[in-house]
Protein backbone atom coordinates (compact mmCIF):
# COMPACT_ATOMS: atom_id res chain seq x y z
CA UNK A 1 0.00 0.00 0.00
CA UNK A 2 0.72 3.28 -0.43
CA UNK A 3 1.75 3.46 3.37
CA UNK A 4 4.64 1.38 2.59
CA UNK A 5 6.24 4.79 1.74
CA UNK A 6 5.56 8.14 2.91
CA UNK A 7 3.22 9.77 0.44
CA UNK A 8 4.24 13.16 1.79
CA UNK A 9 7.94 12.49 0.94
CA UNK A 10 7.27 11.41 -2.67
CA UNK A 11 5.18 14.29 -3.86
CA UNK A 12 7.51 17.02 -2.36
CA UNK A 13 10.45 14.90 -4.03
CA UNK A 14 8.12 15.23 -7.07
CA UNK A 15 7.54 18.70 -6.38
CA UNK A 16 11.24 19.81 -5.94
CA UNK A 17 12.32 19.10 -9.90
CA UNK A 18 11.35 20.94 -12.85
CA UNK A 19 8.43 19.31 -14.10
CA UNK A 20 7.78 18.98 -17.96
CA UNK A 21 4.68 17.61 -20.19
CA UNK A 22 5.80 13.76 -20.80
CA UNK A 23 5.04 14.50 -24.58
CA UNK A 24 7.32 11.80 -26.74
CA UNK A 25 6.55 14.50 -29.40
CA UNK A 26 8.34 17.48 -27.45
CA UNK A 27 11.56 15.00 -26.41
CA UNK A 28 11.85 13.78 -30.18
CA UNK A 29 11.55 17.24 -31.40
CA UNK A 30 14.36 18.21 -28.75
CA UNK A 31 16.27 15.41 -30.06
CA UNK A 32 15.95 16.95 -33.81
CA UNK A 33 17.45 19.75 -32.26
CA UNK A 34 20.33 18.68 -31.12
CA UNK A 35 21.99 17.67 -34.40
CA UNK A 36 21.99 21.42 -35.52
CA UNK A 37 23.24 23.18 -32.21
CA UNK A 38 26.38 23.12 -30.54
CA UNK A 39 28.23 24.31 -27.15
CA UNK A 40 26.04 25.85 -24.07
CA UNK A 41 22.50 25.86 -26.25
CA UNK A 42 23.70 22.03 -26.89
CA UNK A 43 23.78 21.89 -23.23
CA UNK A 44 20.51 23.27 -22.34
CA UNK A 45 18.84 20.86 -24.81
CA UNK A 46 20.44 17.68 -23.08
CA UNK A 47 19.58 18.91 -19.60
CA UNK A 48 15.79 19.36 -21.01
CA UNK A 49 15.39 16.11 -22.54
CA UNK A 50 17.38 14.48 -19.13
CA UNK A 51 14.72 16.36 -16.89
CA UNK A 52 11.81 15.33 -19.34
CA UNK A 53 12.63 11.83 -19.01
CA UNK A 54 13.35 11.69 -15.17
CA UNK A 55 9.65 10.45 -14.10
CA UNK A 56 9.43 7.91 -17.03
CA UNK A 57 12.78 6.53 -17.92
CA UNK A 58 15.42 7.19 -15.23
CA UNK A 59 17.91 5.18 -17.16
CA UNK A 60 17.28 7.84 -20.41
CA UNK A 61 17.45 10.61 -18.08
CA UNK A 62 20.88 9.19 -16.68
CA UNK A 63 22.47 8.62 -20.23
CA UNK A 64 21.13 12.36 -21.10
CA UNK A 65 22.77 13.79 -18.14
CA UNK A 66 25.59 12.34 -18.22
CA UNK A 67 26.29 13.60 -22.16
CA UNK A 68 25.85 16.92 -20.95
CA UNK A 69 28.53 16.56 -18.47
CA UNK A 70 30.65 15.68 -21.15
CA UNK A 71 29.67 18.73 -23.31
CA UNK A 72 30.12 21.34 -19.96
CA UNK A 73 33.69 19.54 -19.29
CA UNK A 74 34.67 20.44 -22.24
CA UNK A 75 33.16 23.90 -22.68
CA UNK A 76 34.45 24.74 -19.26
CA UNK A 77 31.54 26.54 -18.22
CA UNK A 78 30.92 26.56 -14.83
CA UNK A 79 27.14 27.73 -14.31
CA UNK A 80 26.53 25.09 -16.14
CA UNK A 81 28.71 22.84 -14.61
CA UNK A 82 26.56 23.51 -11.86
CA UNK A 83 23.27 22.54 -13.36
CA UNK A 84 24.60 19.40 -15.09
CA UNK A 85 26.27 17.94 -11.98
CA UNK A 86 22.71 19.35 -9.66
CA UNK A 87 20.89 17.21 -12.27
CA UNK A 88 22.98 14.09 -12.03
CA UNK A 89 22.81 14.33 -8.13
CA UNK A 90 19.04 14.93 -8.18
CA UNK A 91 18.89 11.27 -10.65
CA UNK A 92 21.28 9.64 -8.38
CA UNK A 93 19.42 10.22 -5.23
CA UNK A 94 15.85 8.38 -6.89
CA UNK A 95 18.03 5.28 -8.53
CA UNK A 96 19.64 4.97 -4.99
CA UNK A 97 22.96 5.61 -5.74
CA UNK A 98 23.88 8.02 -2.76
CA UNK A 99 27.39 7.96 -3.24
CA UNK A 100 27.42 9.29 -6.35
CA UNK A 101 24.40 11.73 -5.24
CA UNK A 102 26.57 13.42 -2.55
CA UNK A 103 29.24 13.80 -4.92
CA UNK A 104 27.71 15.08 -7.60
CA UNK A 105 25.93 17.43 -5.12
CA UNK A 106 28.62 19.09 -3.18
CA UNK A 107 30.39 19.76 -6.77
CA UNK A 108 27.72 21.55 -7.60
CA UNK A 109 27.14 23.44 -3.82
CA UNK A 110 31.01 24.28 -4.43
CA UNK A 111 30.65 26.29 -7.41
CA UNK A 112 26.94 27.68 -6.53
CA UNK A 113 28.67 29.38 -3.39
CA UNK A 114 31.69 30.40 -5.09
CA UNK A 115 29.40 32.15 -7.85
CA UNK A 116 27.15 33.77 -5.38
CA UNK A 117 24.19 31.24 -6.36
CA UNK A 118 21.81 31.10 -3.32
CA UNK A 119 18.75 29.60 -5.21
CA UNK A 120 21.40 27.07 -6.25
CA UNK A 121 22.59 26.49 -2.70
CA UNK A 122 19.15 26.08 -1.73
CA UNK A 123 18.33 23.53 -4.03
CA UNK A 124 21.71 21.68 -3.33
CA UNK A 125 21.09 21.48 0.55
CA UNK A 126 17.64 20.31 -0.28
CA UNK A 127 18.20 17.27 -2.06
CA UNK A 128 22.04 16.68 0.28
CA UNK A 129 19.45 16.66 3.12
CA UNK A 130 16.82 14.09 1.22
CA UNK A 131 20.43 11.61 0.41
CA UNK A 132 20.38 11.71 5.11
CA UNK A 133 17.02 11.25 4.96
CA UNK A 134 16.70 8.50 2.99
CA UNK A 135 20.12 6.70 5.24
CA UNK A 136 17.90 7.56 8.19
CA UNK A 137 21.19 10.14 9.27
CA UNK A 138 17.78 12.54 10.59
CA UNK A 139 20.27 15.10 12.50
CA UNK A 140 22.63 15.86 9.63
CA UNK A 141 19.10 16.45 7.54
CA UNK A 142 17.79 19.07 9.80
CA UNK A 143 21.00 20.92 9.39
CA UNK A 144 20.64 20.36 5.77
CA UNK A 145 17.05 21.69 6.05
CA UNK A 146 18.25 24.57 8.48
CA UNK A 147 20.72 25.63 6.02
CA UNK A 148 18.05 25.44 2.99
CA UNK A 149 15.42 27.80 5.64
CA UNK A 150 18.36 30.21 6.64
CA UNK A 151 19.02 30.91 2.94
CA UNK A 152 15.41 31.36 1.77
CA UNK A 153 15.24 34.05 4.58
CA UNK A 154 18.07 35.69 3.61
CA UNK A 155 16.35 36.05 -0.07
CA UNK A 156 12.98 36.80 0.68
CA UNK A 157 11.57 33.66 -0.93
CA UNK A 158 8.61 32.47 0.98
CA UNK A 159 7.63 29.66 -1.18
CA UNK A 160 11.25 28.61 -0.35
CA UNK A 161 11.14 28.43 3.41
CA UNK A 162 7.26 26.76 3.19
CA UNK A 163 9.39 23.75 1.67
CA UNK A 164 12.31 23.93 3.87
CA UNK A 165 10.14 24.09 6.85
CA UNK A 166 7.68 21.02 5.41
CA UNK A 167 11.38 19.06 4.95
CA UNK A 168 12.52 19.51 8.36
CA UNK A 169 9.00 18.36 9.30
CA UNK A 170 8.97 15.51 7.03
CA UNK A 171 12.64 14.36 9.44
CA UNK A 172 10.31 14.41 12.49
CA UNK A 173 7.53 12.75 11.00
CA UNK A 174 9.96 9.58 9.99
CA UNK A 175 11.46 10.06 13.16
CA UNK A 176 7.74 9.23 14.51
CA UNK A 177 7.53 12.78 16.10
CA UNK A 178 4.15 13.40 15.27
CA UNK A 179 3.66 16.20 17.34
CA UNK A 180 6.53 17.96 16.12
CA UNK A 181 6.09 17.32 12.51
CA UNK A 182 2.61 18.62 12.69
CA UNK A 183 4.15 21.74 14.22
CA UNK A 184 6.25 21.98 11.21
CA UNK A 185 3.54 21.01 9.02
CA UNK A 186 1.59 23.92 10.35
CA UNK A 187 3.86 26.41 9.93
CA UNK A 188 4.64 26.20 6.05
CA UNK A 189 0.87 25.75 5.45
CA UNK A 190 0.27 28.83 7.17
CA UNK A 191 2.99 30.55 4.49
CA UNK A 192 1.63 29.05 1.45
CA UNK A 193 -1.81 30.21 2.79
CA UNK A 194 -0.11 33.99 3.20
CA UNK A 195 1.47 33.79 -0.41
CA UNK A 196 -2.11 32.21 -1.95
CA UNK A 197 0.39 28.49 -3.32
CA UNK A 198 -2.56 26.66 -3.85
CA UNK A 199 -0.37 23.65 -4.84
CA UNK A 200 1.50 24.06 -1.54
CA UNK A 201 -1.45 24.73 0.75
CA UNK A 202 -3.16 21.15 -1.24
CA UNK A 203 0.01 19.34 0.14
CA UNK A 204 -0.04 20.82 3.51
CA UNK A 205 -3.81 19.45 3.70
CA UNK A 206 -2.26 16.23 2.52
CA UNK A 207 0.63 16.42 5.51
CA UNK A 208 -2.02 17.27 8.06
CA UNK A 209 -4.27 14.56 6.94
CA UNK A 210 -1.17 12.17 7.31
CA UNK A 211 -0.90 12.89 10.81
CA UNK A 212 -4.35 12.40 12.04
CA UNK A 213 -4.34 9.07 10.15
CA UNK A 214 -1.30 7.81 12.10
CA UNK A 215 -3.12 8.90 14.67
CA UNK A 216 -6.11 6.95 13.47
CA UNK A 217 -8.45 9.70 13.87
CA UNK A 218 -9.82 8.18 10.52
CA UNK A 219 -12.67 10.47 10.29
CA UNK A 220 -10.68 13.85 10.31
CA UNK A 221 -7.80 12.93 8.05
CA UNK A 222 -10.51 11.91 5.36
CA UNK A 223 -11.80 15.85 5.73
CA UNK A 224 -7.80 16.74 5.26
CA UNK A 225 -7.46 14.47 2.11
CA UNK A 226 -10.75 15.62 0.66
CA UNK A 227 -9.53 19.17 0.86
CA UNK A 228 -6.04 18.38 -0.78
CA UNK A 229 -8.12 16.41 -3.49
CA UNK A 230 -10.47 19.47 -4.84
CA UNK A 231 -7.46 21.60 -4.66
CA UNK A 232 -5.45 19.86 -6.87
CA UNK A 233 -8.80 19.37 -8.92
CA UNK A 234 -9.18 22.95 -9.21
CA UNK A 235 -5.98 23.79 -10.17
CA UNK A 236 -5.83 20.76 -12.46
CA UNK A 237 -2.65 18.92 -10.76
CA UNK A 238 -3.21 15.85 -12.16
CA UNK A 239 -0.24 13.83 -10.21
CA UNK A 240 -1.48 15.73 -7.29
CA UNK A 241 -4.99 14.26 -7.48
CA UNK A 242 -3.80 10.98 -8.19
CA UNK A 243 -1.76 10.60 -4.71
CA UNK A 244 -4.96 12.28 -3.00
CA UNK A 245 -6.84 9.52 -4.30
CA UNK A 246 -4.23 6.82 -2.88
CA UNK A 247 -4.27 8.34 0.83
CA UNK A 248 -8.29 8.79 0.73
CA UNK A 249 -7.67 4.58 -0.86
CA UNK A 250 -5.69 4.10 2.76
CA UNK A 251 -8.47 5.89 4.96
CA UNK A 252 -11.28 3.95 3.21
CA UNK A 253 -9.15 0.31 3.50
CA UNK A 254 -8.26 1.39 7.39
CA UNK A 255 -12.19 1.77 7.99
CA UNK A 256 -12.80 -1.16 6.08
CA UNK A 257 -14.79 0.65 3.49
CA UNK A 258 -13.53 -1.72 0.53
CA UNK A 259 -15.85 -0.53 -2.27
CA UNK A 260 -14.75 3.15 -1.95
CA UNK A 261 -11.55 2.24 -1.75
CA UNK A 262 -11.27 0.43 -5.10
CA UNK A 263 -12.99 3.48 -6.17
CA UNK A 264 -10.13 5.63 -5.16
CA UNK A 265 -7.56 3.80 -6.39
CA UNK A 266 -9.27 3.00 -9.90
CA UNK A 267 -9.25 6.25 -10.11
CA UNK A 268 -5.90 7.15 -9.33
CA UNK A 269 -5.06 4.57 -11.48
CA UNK A 270 -6.79 6.12 -14.46
CA UNK A 271 -4.68 9.26 -13.84
CA UNK A 272 -1.50 7.67 -13.58
CA UNK A 273 -1.56 5.51 -16.98
CA UNK A 274 -2.51 8.92 -18.98
CA UNK A 275 0.67 10.15 -17.10
CA UNK A 276 2.73 7.44 -17.72
CA UNK A 277 4.03 7.34 -14.34
CA UNK A 278 5.82 4.24 -13.60
CA UNK A 279 6.12 4.82 -9.92
CA UNK A 280 2.39 5.80 -9.64
CA UNK A 281 1.14 2.74 -11.36
CA UNK A 282 3.46 0.58 -8.99
CA UNK A 283 1.79 1.51 -5.93
CA UNK A 284 -2.09 1.84 -7.46
CA UNK A 285 -1.60 -1.98 -8.38
CA UNK A 286 0.47 -2.85 -4.63
CA UNK A 287 -2.90 -1.05 -3.33
CA UNK A 288 -5.33 -3.33 -5.39
CA UNK A 289 -3.69 -6.28 -3.96
CA UNK A 290 -3.86 -5.48 -0.48
CA UNK A 291 -7.75 -4.08 -1.35
CA UNK A 292 -8.05 -7.91 -2.42
CA UNK A 293 -5.91 -9.22 0.11
CA UNK A 294 -9.04 -7.62 2.58
CA UNK A 295 -11.50 -9.63 0.54
CA UNK A 296 -9.36 -13.16 1.14
CA UNK A 297 -9.48 -13.14 -2.75
CA UNK A 298 -5.98 -14.13 -2.40
CA UNK A 299 -5.60 -14.83 -6.40
CA UNK A 300 -6.35 -11.27 -7.69
CA UNK A 301 -4.09 -10.44 -5.04
CA UNK A 302 -1.15 -12.30 -6.09
CA UNK A 303 -2.01 -10.71 -9.69
CA UNK A 304 -1.88 -7.29 -9.21
CA UNK A 305 1.17 -7.73 -6.82
CA UNK A 306 2.89 -8.97 -9.55
CA UNK A 307 1.93 -5.88 -11.66
CA UNK A 308 3.09 -3.73 -9.25
CA UNK A 309 6.50 -5.78 -9.52
CA UNK A 310 6.72 -5.25 -13.14
CA UNK A 311 6.55 -1.46 -12.64
CA UNK A 312 8.79 -1.66 -9.46
CA UNK A 313 11.64 -3.59 -11.77
CA UNK A 314 10.84 -0.52 -14.68
CA UNK A 315 11.55 1.99 -12.28
CA UNK A 316 14.08 0.34 -10.12
CA UNK A 317 12.35 1.19 -6.84
CA UNK A 318 13.97 -1.33 -4.42
CA UNK A 319 11.70 -0.31 -1.24
CA UNK A 320 8.83 -1.64 -3.70
CA UNK A 321 10.63 -4.91 -5.28
CA UNK A 322 11.00 -6.12 -1.81
CA UNK A 323 7.75 -5.46 -0.73
CA UNK A 324 6.52 -7.15 -3.32
CA UNK A 325 8.85 -10.26 -3.16
CA UNK A 326 7.60 -10.50 0.34
CA UNK A 327 3.84 -10.04 -0.08
CA UNK A 328 3.90 -12.82 -3.17
CA UNK A 329 5.77 -15.11 -0.79
CA UNK A 330 3.51 -14.82 1.96
CA UNK A 331 0.04 -15.14 -0.75
CA UNK A 332 1.11 -18.39 -2.14
CA UNK A 333 2.17 -19.91 1.60
CA UNK A 334 -1.39 -18.88 2.15
CA UNK A 335 -2.75 -20.99 -0.91
CA UNK A 336 -0.67 -23.83 0.20
CA UNK A 337 1.46 -22.98 -2.77
CA UNK A 338 5.09 -23.52 -0.94
CA UNK A 339 6.95 -23.88 -4.09
CA UNK A 340 6.23 -20.45 -5.22
CA UNK A 341 5.83 -19.37 -1.88
CA UNK A 342 9.40 -20.21 -1.30
CA UNK A 343 10.79 -19.18 -4.72
CA UNK A 344 9.39 -14.99 -3.95
CA UNK A 345 11.25 -15.30 -0.62
CA UNK A 346 14.18 -15.85 -2.32
CA UNK A 347 14.09 -13.47 -4.59
CA UNK A 348 13.33 -11.03 -1.62
CA UNK A 349 15.96 -12.22 0.29
CA UNK A 350 18.35 -12.11 -2.51
CA UNK A 351 16.91 -8.53 -3.43
CA UNK A 352 17.93 -7.48 0.21
CA UNK A 353 21.35 -9.08 -0.63
CA UNK A 354 21.85 -7.33 -3.92
CA UNK A 355 21.26 -3.75 -2.05
CA UNK A 356 23.86 -4.46 0.78
CA UNK A 357 26.07 -5.85 -2.05
CA UNK A 358 25.16 -2.51 -4.64
CA UNK A 359 25.91 -0.10 -1.77
CA UNK A 360 29.14 -1.79 -0.41
CA UNK A 361 29.97 -1.91 -4.39
CA UNK A 362 29.25 1.96 -4.44
CA UNK A 363 31.36 2.70 -2.00
CA UNK A 364 34.25 0.47 -3.11
CA UNK A 365 34.56 1.82 -6.57
CA UNK A 366 34.13 5.83 -5.29
CA UNK A 367 37.06 4.95 -2.99
CA UNK A 368 38.68 3.55 -5.73
CA UNK A 369 37.84 7.16 -8.09
CA UNK A 370 38.89 9.32 -4.68
CA UNK A 371 42.16 7.15 -4.60
CA UNK A 372 42.97 7.19 -8.09
CA UNK A 373 42.27 11.21 -8.48
CA UNK A 374 43.31 12.57 -5.39
CA UNK A 375 46.52 10.21 -4.77
CA UNK A 376 48.85 13.61 -4.85
CA UNK A 377 47.11 15.40 -2.44
CA UNK A 378 46.46 12.44 -0.14
CA UNK A 379 50.05 11.82 -0.11
CA UNK A 380 51.00 15.68 0.75
CA UNK A 381 48.34 15.58 3.04
CA UNK A 382 49.40 12.56 4.23
CA UNK A 383 52.75 13.85 5.13
CA UNK A 384 51.60 16.84 6.67
CA UNK A 385 49.38 15.25 8.83
CA UNK A 386 52.18 13.40 9.80
CA UNK A 387 54.58 16.26 10.84
CA UNK A 388 51.64 17.49 12.47
CA UNK A 389 50.97 14.55 14.12
CA UNK A 390 54.39 14.26 15.36
CA UNK A 391 54.77 17.45 16.78
CA UNK A 392 51.13 17.49 18.65
CA UNK A 393 52.68 13.98 20.04
CA UNK A 394 55.66 16.01 21.53
CA UNK A 395 53.79 18.53 22.89
CA UNK A 396 51.29 16.34 24.22
CA UNK A 397 54.08 14.21 25.71
CA UNK A 398 55.37 16.92 27.18
CA UNK A 399 52.19 18.40 28.43
CA UNK A 400 51.67 15.11 29.92
CA UNK A 401 54.80 15.02 31.49
CA UNK A 402 54.42 18.62 32.61
CA UNK A 403 50.50 17.28 34.08
CA UNK A 404 52.20 14.30 35.95
CA UNK A 405 54.88 16.64 37.90
CA UNK A 406 52.27 19.13 39.14
CA UNK A 407 49.99 16.16 39.71
CA UNK A 408 52.79 14.86 41.96
CA UNK A 409 53.61 17.89 43.77
CA UNK A 410 49.86 18.43 44.69
CA UNK A 411 49.52 14.98 46.03
CA UNK A 412 52.73 15.25 48.05
CA UNK A 413 51.51 18.94 49.26
CA UNK A 414 48.11 18.00 50.41
CA UNK A 415 49.56 14.76 52.13
CA UNK A 416 52.16 16.97 53.80
CA UNK A 417 49.26 19.43 54.54
CA UNK A 418 46.87 16.20 55.87
CA UNK A 419 49.62 14.69 58.11
CA UNK A 420 50.52 18.53 59.64
CA UNK A 421 46.69 18.79 60.53
CA UNK A 422 46.32 14.93 61.77
CA UNK A 423 49.07 15.76 63.88
CA UNK A 424 48.29 19.03 65.23
CA UNK A 425 44.59 17.51 65.71
CA UNK A 426 46.37 14.47 67.74
CA UNK A 427 48.40 17.04 69.97
CA UNK A 428 45.51 18.80 70.70
CA UNK A 429 43.35 16.15 71.74
CA UNK A 430 46.32 14.88 73.85
CA UNK A 431 46.33 18.31 75.25
CA UNK A 432 42.78 17.69 76.25
CA UNK A 433 43.01 14.71 77.77
CA UNK A 434 45.84 16.24 80.08
CA UNK A 435 43.63 19.06 80.66
CA UNK A 436 41.01 16.55 81.56
CA UNK A 437 43.30 14.43 83.83
CA UNK A 438 44.61 17.71 85.44
CA UNK A 439 40.77 18.54 86.25
CA UNK A 440 40.02 14.57 87.74
CA UNK A 441 43.04 14.53 89.38
CA UNK A 442 42.48 17.96 91.07
CA UNK A 443 38.84 17.81 92.07
CA UNK A 444 38.70 13.43 93.09
CA UNK A 445 35.51 14.49 94.33
CA UNK A 446 32.80 16.49 93.71
CA UNK A 447 31.74 19.09 96.39
CA UNK A 448 28.60 21.30 96.15
CA UNK A 449 30.10 24.59 95.90
CA UNK A 450 29.15 26.83 93.44
CA UNK A 451 32.64 27.86 92.22
CA UNK A 452 33.28 24.41 91.28
CA UNK A 453 30.31 24.27 88.97
CA UNK A 454 31.39 28.02 87.36
CA UNK A 455 34.18 26.06 86.60
CA UNK A 456 32.34 23.05 85.09
CA UNK A 457 30.20 25.90 83.26
CA UNK A 458 32.47 27.44 81.81
CA UNK A 459 34.61 24.57 80.42
CA UNK A 460 31.36 23.16 79.19
CA UNK A 461 30.54 26.40 77.38
CA UNK A 462 34.23 27.04 76.13
CA UNK A 463 34.18 23.23 74.49
CA UNK A 464 30.28 23.73 73.18
CA UNK A 465 30.50 27.54 72.18
CA UNK A 466 28.03 28.40 74.42
CA UNK A 467 27.18 32.08 75.13
CA UNK A 468 26.36 32.91 78.69
CA UNK A 469 23.17 33.83 78.96
CA UNK A 470 21.76 35.77 81.94
CA UNK A 471 18.26 33.67 83.16
CA UNK A 472 17.30 36.21 86.05
CA UNK A 473 14.29 38.19 83.55
CA UNK A 474 13.00 34.47 83.10
CA UNK A 475 12.50 33.98 86.38
CA UNK A 476 11.72 37.78 87.91
CA UNK A 477 8.16 36.73 89.25
CA UNK A 478 9.48 33.33 90.56
CA UNK A 479 8.51 33.12 94.40
CA UNK A 480 11.78 31.76 95.26
CA UNK A 481 13.92 33.65 97.51
CA UNK A 482 17.94 33.87 97.01
CA UNK A 483 17.91 31.36 101.01
CA UNK A 484 15.37 29.11 99.32
CA UNK A 485 17.49 29.06 96.05
CA UNK A 486 20.57 27.86 97.82
CA UNK A 487 18.89 25.41 100.34
CA UNK A 488 17.44 23.96 97.39
CA UNK A 489 20.65 23.36 95.36
CA UNK A 490 22.53 22.08 98.62
CA UNK A 491 20.23 19.67 98.84
CA UNK A 492 20.57 19.05 95.19
CA UNK A 493 24.25 18.39 95.33
CA UNK A 494 23.86 16.02 98.47
CA UNK A 495 21.74 13.86 96.62
CA UNK A 496 24.15 13.87 93.49
CA UNK A 497 27.73 13.75 95.25
CA UNK A 498 26.50 11.81 98.63
CA UNK A 499 23.88 9.83 97.18
CA UNK A 500 25.08 9.30 93.41
CA UNK A 501 21.14 9.46 92.34
CA UNK A 502 22.71 10.49 88.80
CA UNK A 503 24.25 6.64 88.09
CA UNK A 504 20.37 5.86 87.72
CA UNK A 505 19.27 5.05 84.19
CA UNK A 506 15.85 6.07 84.34
CA UNK A 507 16.57 9.16 86.61
CA UNK A 508 14.91 12.32 86.02
CA UNK A 509 13.73 15.94 87.18
CA UNK A 510 9.98 14.51 88.35
CA UNK A 511 12.25 11.60 90.66
CA UNK A 512 14.40 14.04 91.69
CA UNK A 513 11.90 17.18 92.57
CA UNK A 514 9.71 14.68 94.65
CA UNK A 515 13.31 13.49 96.43
CA UNK A 516 13.04 17.01 97.18
CA UNK A 517 9.83 17.93 97.97
CA UNK A 518 9.61 20.24 95.09
CA UNK A 519 7.99 20.84 92.22
CA UNK A 520 10.03 20.56 88.77
CA UNK A 521 9.44 24.50 87.82
CA UNK A 522 11.15 25.28 91.26
CA UNK A 523 13.85 22.95 90.85
CA UNK A 524 14.79 23.48 87.04
CA UNK A 525 15.20 27.76 87.75
CA UNK A 526 17.56 26.14 90.65
CA UNK A 527 19.84 24.29 88.45
CA UNK A 528 19.83 27.02 85.71
CA UNK A 529 20.60 30.01 87.93
CA UNK A 530 23.35 27.77 89.66
CA UNK A 531 25.15 26.20 87.28
CA UNK A 532 23.42 27.48 83.21
CA UNK A 533 22.49 24.27 83.01
CA UNK A 534 19.69 22.22 82.29
CA UNK A 535 18.56 19.00 84.08
CA UNK A 536 20.13 16.78 81.80
CA UNK A 537 23.32 18.67 81.42
CA UNK A 538 23.71 18.52 84.64
CA UNK A 539 22.63 14.89 84.94
CA UNK A 540 25.21 14.13 82.23
CA UNK A 541 28.17 16.22 83.73
CA UNK A 542 28.38 13.79 86.60
CA UNK A 543 27.93 11.22 84.89
CA UNK A 544 31.12 12.01 82.43
CA UNK A 545 32.93 13.38 85.90
CA UNK A 546 32.57 9.50 86.84
CA UNK A 547 33.61 7.90 83.40
CA UNK A 548 36.98 9.56 83.04
CA UNK A 549 37.79 8.09 86.82
CA UNK A 550 36.71 4.58 85.41
CA UNK A 551 38.14 5.05 82.61
CA UNK A 552 41.44 5.82 83.96
CA UNK A 553 41.05 2.79 87.10
CA UNK A 554 42.90 -0.40 86.04
CA UNK A 555 39.92 -2.11 88.48
CA UNK A 556 37.65 -1.36 85.18
CA UNK A 557 40.47 -1.90 82.31
CA UNK A 558 38.14 -4.73 81.54
CA UNK A 559 35.49 -2.55 80.89
CA UNK A 560 33.93 -1.92 77.12
CA UNK A 561 33.41 1.54 76.59
CA UNK A 562 29.68 0.61 76.12
CA UNK A 563 29.97 -1.39 79.75
CA UNK A 564 31.60 1.87 81.36
CA UNK A 565 28.44 3.50 79.72
CA UNK A 566 26.00 1.92 81.73
CA UNK A 567 28.04 2.12 84.30
CA UNK A 568 27.58 5.52 85.15
CA UNK A 569 24.01 5.81 84.21
CA UNK A 570 24.09 5.92 79.92
CA UNK A 571 21.56 3.75 78.46
CA UNK A 572 23.50 3.60 75.15
CA UNK A 573 26.83 3.40 73.81
CA UNK A 574 26.11 6.03 71.32
CA UNK A 575 24.66 8.86 73.96
CA UNK A 576 27.42 8.13 76.43
CA UNK A 577 30.13 8.84 73.03
CA UNK A 578 27.86 12.18 72.29
CA UNK A 579 27.82 13.63 75.54
CA UNK A 580 31.75 12.82 76.24
CA UNK A 581 33.12 14.11 73.70
CA UNK A 582 30.96 17.28 74.59
CA UNK A 583 32.53 17.58 77.90
CA UNK A 584 35.87 16.76 77.31
CA UNK A 585 36.19 17.01 73.44
CA UNK A 586 37.59 13.51 72.79
CA UNK A 587 36.37 10.31 72.82
CA UNK A 588 36.19 8.04 74.98
CA UNK A 589 38.77 5.24 73.28
CA UNK A 590 40.99 7.91 72.51
CA UNK A 591 40.35 9.04 76.49
CA UNK A 592 41.25 5.76 77.97
CA UNK A 593 44.24 5.22 75.28
CA UNK A 594 46.01 8.45 75.99
CA UNK A 595 45.50 8.68 79.80
CA UNK A 596 46.85 4.92 79.82
CA UNK A 597 50.24 6.38 77.95
CA UNK A 598 50.36 9.55 80.16
CA UNK A 599 49.80 7.32 83.60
Amino acid sequence: MFKKICPILFILFYFSVSLYSQNQTTIDSLKQELKTTIDTQRVNILLDISRLYFHTKKDSSLQYAELAKIDVEQLNSVSHAAEVYYLLGVISVFTEKYIDAEFYLQKAKKIYKKTGNKGGLIRCFDKIGLIYLKKSNFPKAIECYTDELTLAEEVGNKSAQAYSINNIAIVYYKEKNYDVALEYYLKAFDINKQISNKQGIALGYNNIGEIYKIRKSYKIALNYYLEALNIFEEINYKSGIAYSSCNLCEIYLSTNEIEQAKESILYAKNIFEKLNDSYGLAEVYNNLGEIYCEQKNYTQAIKYFQHSQRYANRIGSSDQIIDNYLKLSILFQEKDDFSEALYYYKKYSEERENIFNSSKSQIINQLKINYETEKKDKKIGILSREAKLNKLKNTQHKRVILIQIISLIFLLTVSIIILIQKRNKNHAFKELVKRNLEIMNTNNEMVGTKIKYEKLLKEYNKKNKISSVDKSDKYDKSPLTEVHKQELFDELILLMEEEKYYLERNINLTKISKLLETNNLYLSQVINQKTNFNFNSLINSYRINESRKLLTNSNFSHYSIEGIAKEVGFKSKSTFNTAFKKFTGVTPSFFRKQATEEN
